[in-house]
């Protein structure tokens, strides 16, 4: 009879104990909703109510303690903390008293209760773990340092804590000291990023780069791992001292025994960071360990490319410069005539002849022999596409749009970035033409993929032509303008421009400004400074809100860069830092002041 009576009060409680849970657990829903959204009054009141109605579960009280803790109110947490301690006495939760009360100013009693952490803890790394976290939270950089040692000392383990005692010594300044924690962080892991990282927050002066620099020269020399050869490679790239890195690189090439792709690696590297001579240096040392190397045509097309890639700065282009980079190339194709690398040598000699020598002939030659024999491939497609750009130059228009049209129809599903390139071609021509609608449609399809190179253009294109469509004979004119361009008819096409140009700022349309941007182009490219600076001057003062306003402080600055002149260009970089926050030409901005920076310093 006992039996059944207890198996029916079993079964009458079993129902409102469930919904008693339930009804918890719906409400410790609620308040980590709100503790999410930051609406921590209303989070800690539920979380207080649930703690109240049962203090032995943990997540009620760890909730309860983020609320509080995110709303300051130390001293009412700390009764909650005490009676949590009564049935759960951890070292999180001592540490967490410790917290709330060097919070309340009880110093004194904060370090006793850290003790007492430590002792409950047993000395354990999860103790001394603990007891670092919560001084660190609290800010207090030098007793965090100060358990490690302790925890080093009772753990008889002096790399424990390595990667922490190192951020604490960068917080600090100590940069003799957060060097050896992060080289002992570095010992321990092998991790090469996160130790870059941690030297570089702490290379901050010529004092720390001295001392790190002392370090990794006897560690470089000391050490069995490559890793610390690696290491010291980067800190010489760091600063600056790419000679020296070069010479750390043909040694790590040796150890591995690599053949040069160390080498290779380091010259990609520098060139891509515009270390321009360093990586012809590189370049140099595996072409002149001949065919045998197995990156040596790499090394013969990187080398050619480099010197391509010192066009873009280059205050005087020679046509002797010029022949020389060409005959690299020629080298290239005919010694690997049927590789990428040959053909692409051939797509770059015809680029060269062009752009910068004015032989749209030879250059027709060249990209013919590259699209005849390799009518499948990317290199094709480019061609193909540079090819409809030398067509449009020699008026032949009908040409260009056929090829254009080729490269959509034949490379849709290949090479995606070449058709978005030939169908703003297309919209191009279509808007010399007149013919907008259609140069619309091409552009809309040249900016769909928005990480496209043409992308930009292209929405620069459509929002133009939508800005403009109240004045639709200037939109036509200042098309010419920009096909005279195209064409290289450089005075057709500033006369226009100017004309354009001389409209008035309230004027509805919007192409004043551009006519100026645009004749400020012809200007650098007739290597005209003085002229290009005064059409973008005038841009800047007639037109105070213009929204090409951080373009043209770019182009002002690049034109005093190119001359030398790094105080005005530095001043107009600046400029455009501390106007146009949001600029896309933020990026390039900082490179040039980090070159100009590194420049004085050398």
């Amino acid at each position: 009879m006992k039996k059944i009576l207890l198996i029916f009060i079993f079964l009458y409680l079993l129902p409102i104990t469930i919904l008693s849970q339930g009804a918890a657990e719906e409400k410790y829903r609620l308040a980590e909703s709100y503790e999410k959204s930051g609406d921590f009054n209303n989070s800690s009141r539920i979380y207080e109510e649930l703690f109240n109605q049962n203090p032995r579960v943990e997540k009620y009280f760890l909730g309860l303690a983020r609320s509080f803790k995110q709303q300051s109110r130390y001293s009412e947490l700390l009764p909650y903390v005490d009676k949590r301690l009564e049935y759960s006495k951890t070292i999180e939760t001592l540490s967490l008293k410790a917290e709330l009360l060097w919070q309340l100013g009880d110093y004194k009693e904060a370090n006793q209760i850290w003790a007492e952490t430590l002792e409950l803890g047993r000395y354990s790394i999860d103790a001394f773990t603990c007891l670092m976290q919560s001084q660190i939270s609290l800010r207090l950089f030098d007793k965090a340092i100060a358990t490690i040692e302790n925890a080093r000392s009772s753990l008889k383990d002096n790399l424990v804590f390595a990667d922490e005692l190192s951020q604490l010594y960068i917080a600090t300044g100590n940069f003799s000291k957060g060097a050896v924690e992060i080289l002992n962080f570095f010992e321990k892991t092998n991790n090469l990023p996160q130790t870059q990282g941690r030297l570089q927050a702490l290379m901050s002066d010529e004092a720390a780069i001295s001392y790190i620099s002392d370090l990794l020269k006897k560690k470089k020399t000391s050490a069995a791992s490559l890793n610390y050869l690696r290491l010291y490679a980067w800190f010489l790239r760091a600063i600056n001292d790419f000679d020296s890195a070069f010479d750390i690189y043909i040694s790590i090439d040796e150890k591995q025994k690599s053949n040069g792709r160390e080498i290779l690696r380091f010259a990609e590297d520098s060139r891509a960071d515009e270390q321009l001579e360093v990586a012809l240096k590189a370049f140099s040392y595996l072409i002149k360990l001949g065919k045998a190397c197995p990156y040596h045509q790499n090394a013969l097309y990187g080398y050619s490319r480099t010197l391509e890639a010192k066009l873009k700065d280059s205050k005087e282009i020679t046509n002797e410069f010029l022949a020389d980079i060409i005959k690299q190339y020629k080298k290239i194709a005919e010694d690997y005539p049927n590789s990428n690398i040959g053909f692409d040598s051939r797509y770059r000699i015809a680029f060269l002849y062009f752009e910068y020598m004015n032989k749209p002939d030879e250059a027709v030659k060249e990209l013919n022999a590259v699209i005849n024999n390799l009518a499948a491939g990317q290199i094709a497609a480019t061609a193909k596409n540079l090819l409809g750009q030398i067509y449009i130059s020699q008026n032949k228009l009908s040409d260009a749009k056929n090829i254009f049209f080729n490269v959509i129809s034949t490379y849709r599903r290949s090479y995606q970035l070449e058709v978005e390139f030939a169908e703003f071609e297309l919209g191009e021509l279509y808007f010399f033409e007149g013919n907008i609608d259609s140069a619309k449609v091409h552009y809309g399809n040249a900016a769909i993929n928005l990480k496209s190179l043409v992308s930009n253009d292209a929405l620069q294109r459509i929002i133009l032509i939508e800005s403009n469509a109240d004045c639709p004979d200037e939109l036509i004119s200042f098309a010419k303008a920009e096909f005279f361009e195209k064409q290289r008819k450089f005075e057709d096409a500033a006369n226009v421009y100017r004309q354009l140009a001389s409209s008035s700022p309230q004027s509805e349309c919007n192409l004043s400004e551009l006519s100026l941007l645009r004749l400020a182009n012809i200007s650098r490219v007739q290597l005209n400074p003085e002229e290009e600076r005064a059409f973008l001057l005038q841009l800047v003062q007639k037109f105070s809100d213009s929204i090409f306003m951080d373009l043209a402080l770019l182009s002002l600055a690049n034109s005093f860069y190119l001359e030398g002149n790094n105080d005005e260009a530095l001043r107009y970089y600046t400029e455009i830092l501390n106007k146009f926050p949001r600029s896309i030409y933020l990026t390039e901005v900082r490179d040039k002041i980090r070159k100009i920076r590194a420049g004085l310093k050398m």
